[in-house]
Parts: structure tokens; C-alpha cells; sequence
């Protein structure tokens, strides 16, 4: 079983690759998790402590979870990145088939909408750091293992006994899978250190190169972390063309956003400029890159450039709310109110359970004196913003007031009829 395992092992740089499919899949969409009495179920964080709290467990309860934390806060990069792991943990047949690279599998309509949600968490954070994968790897490693022990011996399971000679046989000897697992598990310095034997013995190394460009960011390595992703797109030109599936999901767009990142953190803007535009070079319809550069521009004053890159990237990516506040946001603070409006309305649209949306909303509605319109907008708000929300008590202050304003006036007591004489 040994030499199978660590066969199959070997192979694992080359599963999995991303799934074109973007979206939340409304026919994939669980119920909500049933939390305590006293918890809040309008806290995008109480889901996404939950879904931590039960991915080992219950991963289903966990997807649930995630999934209402990213419903409640869009743009969140790691609630979508824990719906990810959550769903790839609830079939651990699939999951081994999965990391194997099966095709089969990586072309289903489900595990093309898992990846999507991967693709989603990195675009929107390209340095994410992936603190669920020590489970997803330690799942796939017994899962395996014990497949292979029970198709020779079907009594003789041990998921204890599998577990430990995967820790001290198997990670022992994989350098890929030892730095996987060490950059899970925070342990940077003992990652950095298997990432660089594992580049050397690899074929393709552009996907492991970035890899460990990402810990060295995470190490606060800054200037070794941006040369590692620019070597890492340079490797990734030459492997075109090749034959090649990535296991999880790599574009030369994301690997220029990761530096545009790090160079904003290092207050090197005209750096991060630079590497933005060559993200839109490599896909044109990358919008990260489109609202970076907007931020960018509103930072250095040029609010018509910044108006110009967002809208590119509502145009690109209008299905995100997230984005649509950003850019009402932007358009409101331009004097671009109607337009403003426009924006806030679609982002409700798409995401009913979002509280920003009437919040703003209410704001934009109060301050034209539409009090009718305002109270909607603000009772909304109060309906789907958490308890602990700094906005939560001047609002319901401000519907107070709004309420007797647009009370109407009481009718006049009616006039007496004359005493008969």
C-alpha cells in the first residue's frame, strides 16, 4: 500500500483545476443553521464562528454556515473560502477523487461551482491565507489510505494507526504535501524550507513558487515575497502550452494582483499601478484590478478616473453587491445621487439579506427630505443588521422621530352643535 499511496501522492501538484463557473448557485443555497436562543442571526461573524466551530464535525452544518456568513457580509474572502473547504469535506469519496485530479469529478456541475468559490475568495483577497487546508488534507490523506487498506483487507481499518503513519511516513517524505500542510498550520518557517526542495524537484513550478511567495507574505517578507511572484509568472510563461492541470486556482491576473497588494502595503503606489495594469494586460476582464486602480484614483484625487475603473468593474462583475455599495458609495460622493441610488437599489436586489443597502439608502432618502421613503429604508436596515452594529441605536432613534413626523396630523374635534333654546 505504501508504494500506491505515495504514488498517488506524488501526483497531486497537477489535480484539480478552476471551474469558469462564477456565482452562488441559488439551487445549491442551504437552509440557515439552527444557532442558540441568545445568538445573532443577523451577524455575518456568529455564522462564521460557527461554521470554524463545526467544520470538523458536522463540514454540512459548516457549508451552511459559511455560506450565511458570505450572504450577510458579501466580499468576504474567507467565509467563501470555508464554504469551499465545508463542501469539498462533505463527500470524502469525491474529495479523494478530487485532489487525484479525476476528471469526472472536476468537470461535475458541483465541484465546478466549489471551485468557483475558491476562484471568488482569491480574487477578492489574492493573499488569503487557507487555515482550513491541514483539515482538508488530513481528510484526503486517511480517507485515502483507509480505501486502500479495506480494498485488501476490509477488517483491517485502523483510522488511528492510518493517521499516525501519515503524519510521521508519508508528510515525512512528500515535501509538496509537508509545506502544504506547514503553511496550514502556521508553521512558516518549516513551510518556506519544504516549499524550496519541493520546487526543485518539481516539473511545473510556477503554482508551488507562488505558493510560497504567499508565506513569505505572510511572514512579513515583503521584497522576498514580490520577487517570488514575479519568478513565479515567469515560470508560468514557459510552462504554457504544457500539459499541465493546477490544483487549485493560479492566473498570471492574480499573481500581478498579489503584487499590486503587497506594493500598496510598502506605500509604493506608482509600484502597485504598475502591477495592476499588468494584471488587466493579462485578462482584460479582471476587475479586482479595475478597482484597486479606482482606489487608487480617488487616494490621489482624480475622481474621474476613479468613476471610470469602477464602473469597468461593475460592468465586469455586476453581480457582486459588495461592489455595487462601492461604486454608489463613490457616485454618491461625487453628487451623483440618482445614479448613487440606482446602485444601492441593485445591491439590495441582489442580496436581500444585506444591511448596508438600507442603511445607505435611508440616508440618501433622509437627507432629500422623502421621510416616507427614509423610514422604509431605515425599519429595513434594523430588520437585517446585527445587534452589535454601531449604526443599530442612532437609527432606531432617527425612525422614532421619522414615525411622529410622518403621523398624520389628528383630526380636529368636531364642533359642538348649538344648545337649544
Amino acid at each position: 500500500m505504501r508504494r500506491i499511496l505515495l504514488f498517488a501522492l506524488a501526483a497531486l501538484p497537477l489535480a484539480a483545476p478552476l471551474s469558469a463557473q462564477r456565482g452562488r448557485g441559488s439551487d445549491l443555497a442551504p437552509a440557515r443553521p439552527l444557532l442558540g436562543a441568545a445568538a445573532d442571526t443577523n451577524s455575518a461573524f456568529t455564522y462564521y464562528t460557527h461554521g470554524v466551530n463545526t467544520l470538523d464535525r458536522s463540514p454540512r452544518e459548516a457549508v451552511a454556515s459559511f455560506y450565511w456568513a458570505s450572504r450577510l457580509n458579501p466580499g468576504w474572502g474567507d467565509a467563501l473560502y470555508g464554504e469551499y473547504v465545508a463542501r469539498l469535506l462533505t463527500d470524502h469519496d469525491r474529495l479523494v477523487s478530487y485532489m487525484r485530479g479525476q476528471r469526472g469529478t472536476l468537470h461535475s456541475r458541483e465541484v465546478q461551482h466549489i471551485d468557483s468559490l475558491f476562484a471568488q475568495a482569491r480574487t477578492i483577497d489574492p493573499l488569503l491565507a487557507r487555515k482550513f487546508d491541514r483539515t482538508l488534507l488530513t481528510t484526503y490523506l486517511q480517507t485515502w489510505a483507509e480505501n486502500e487498506v479495506r480494498r485488501d483487507d476490509p477488517s483491517g481499518v485502523n483510522p488511528a494507526a492510518i493517521a499516525h503513519w501519515i503524519d510521521t511516513e508519508v508528510l515525512r517524505q512528500d515535501d509538496y504535501l509537508k509545506a502544504w500542510m506547514a503553511a496550514s498550520q502556521g508553521r512558516n518557517a518549516d513551510a518556506v524550507s519544504a516549499y524550496a526542495r519541493a520546487i526543485n524537484q518539481a516539473r511545473f513550478k510556477s503554482g508551488l513558487r507562488a505558493d510560497l511567495a504567499r508565506v513569505h507574505y505572510q511572514m512579513g517578507n515583503f521584497d522576498t515575497a514580490i520577487a517570488a511572484f514575479q519568478q513565479a509568472i515567469g515560470e508560468w510563461r514557459k510552462e504554457e502550452g504544457e500539459d499541465k492541470i493546477i490544483i487549485l486556482y493560479q492566473s498570471k491576473a492574480v499573481l500581478e494582483h498579489s503584487i499590486g497588494v503587497i506594493q500598496e502595503e510598502r506605500h509604493d503606489l506608482a509600484a502597485a499601478r504598475e502591477a495592476y495594469g499588468r494584471a488587466l494586460q493579462e485578462d482584460i476582464s479582471y476587475y479586482p484590478a479595475h478597482l484597486r486602480l479606482s482606489v487608487l484614483a480617488l487616494q490621489a484625487g482624480d475622481t474621474a478616473s476613479a468613476l471610470s475603473e469602477m464602473d469597468l468593474a461593475v460592468q465586469i462583475r455586476g453581480d457582486e453587491p459588495s461592489l455595487r455599495m462601492g461604486y454608489g458609495r463613490l457616485l454618491a460622493g461625487s453628487r451623483k445621487y440618482q445614479e448613487a441610488e440606482e446602485q444601492f437599489k441593485k445591491a439590495a436586489e441582489l442580496d436581500p439579506d444585506y444591511a448596508a443597502p438600507y442603511l445607505i439608502l435611508g440616508r440618501l432618502y433622509d437627507g432629500s427630505g422623502m421621510r416616507e421613503e427614509a423610514l422604509a429604508q431605515y425599519r429595513g436596515y434594523l430588520v437585517h443588521a446585527a445587534r452589535n452594529e454601531v449604526n443599530v441605536a442612532p437609527v432606531a432613534e432617527r425612525v422614532q422621530l421619522l414615525a411622529v413626523e410622518a403621523a398624520p396630523a389628528p383630526a380636529p374635534a368636531p364642533t359642538p352643535p348649538p344648545a337649544r333654546r
